[in-house]
């Protein structure tokens, strides 16, 4: 008897092994999905500008990083003694200007070295709800608590989602052509908007990435979304809030990263690495025992042999 419609894993485009090098950029279900890649000391990057939501947010910071003419002076202003942009996530926030203008160039720095050579790009959207600035008229990748009535929140039609999408695949071929862009869609549910919003949202930006897919040979839709609604389709795999997957969800998801992405050789690698992981965590009771010297050297070996086979490696 059946109690569940498993979703069966689908190989993916590309392999992905420790000599690749990653990005994650969007919602803060790819800082979920990235931190399993980093624990398990994958080459990875993730969102350099902070948590972006939507795909004229992550549109926007791409350009941002290739614009040799971006003035990041320009677009910065304080609010509650704290300097910012509409274009970065609030944890990027600095009590003084010239400690966020310096932030704000490194970290775009970083964005766009990643870019250039990254292997696989993982872009996660989370909403098509959008702020829009009413003096401005810009639509911002953050709201940084500045007074609502200050903004419009206006949804993003699929056509606009589908055209921010071509933009940053076409922007990430013009300058890495090797580079393979995986999409996603959260299954975060954004129900401060509403059932119907939510799902009217998650529906404008499901089509938009099938249709990038469709034309873009080489990008791929990893199907999270529907391992948590339709496959685990159960309230006891979210966090309290009834929003956000748990942590069993979540590596649910991971299993199935491991099953579409990974070869055999990189599966039997990611094991020496989770042993190595249990010894880094490993508490002594005598700390300068012979035997505590002996179990950090061994350590130190075992970490050393995976540094000369894979030097994109990261411990």
């Amino acid at each position: 008897m059946k109690f569940r419609t498993e979703l069966a894993s689908k190989k993916a485009i590309t392999n992905i092994d420790y000599n690749s090098k990653l990005l994650f950029l969007g919602s803060c279900f790819a800082e979920n999905i990235g931190s399993f890649f980093s624990s398990h000391r994958f080459h990875t990057t993730i969102n350099p500008l902070g948590i972006l939501y939507h795909s004229t947010a992550i549109s926007k910071s791409i350009s941002m990083a290739f614009d040799d003419g971006f003035d990041s002076e320009e677009h910065i202003f304080q609010h509650n003694d704290l300097w910012t942009s509409f274009y970065v996530h609030s944890s990027l926030s600095q009590p003084s200007k010239s400690e966020f203008v310096t932030l704000l160039n490194k970290r775009l720095k970083a964005l766009k070295a990643s870019i250039l050579e990254a292997d696989v790009i993982f872009i996660t959207l989370g909403t098509a709800h959008v702020y829009e600035h009413l003096k401005l008229g810009m639509v911002v990748s953050n709201c940084h608590k500045v007074p609502q009535r200050e903004f419009q929140k206006k949804s993003l039609s699929q056509e606009t989602i589908t055209k921010d999408l071509q933009e940053i695949i076409d922007n990430i071929s013009a300058v890495n052509p090797h580079a393979r862009v995986v999409l996603t869609l959260s299954p975060v549910r954004y129900l401060r908007d509403g059932f119907e919003e939510n799902q009217w949202s998650k529906s404008l930006q499901y089509i938009s990435i099938k249709e990038c897919v469709r034309y873009n040979t080489k990008t791929y839709y990893f199907p999270s979304y529907e391992y948590v609604l339709d496959d685990l389709r159960d309230y006891r795999f979210y966090k309290e809030d009834l929003v956000h997957p748990n942590q069993l969800a979540l590596h649910y998801i991971w299993s199935k990263i491991i099953e579409s992405f990974f070869s055999t050789e990189t599966k039997d690698t990611l094991k020496q690495v989770e042993k190595i992981n249990k010894r880094l965590q490993h508490k002594f009771f005598h700390p300068d025992s012979l035997e505590s010297t002996h179990f950090k050297e061994k350590t130190k070996q075992l970490i050393e042999g995976l540094v000369m086979q894979f030097q994109n490696i990261q411990f």
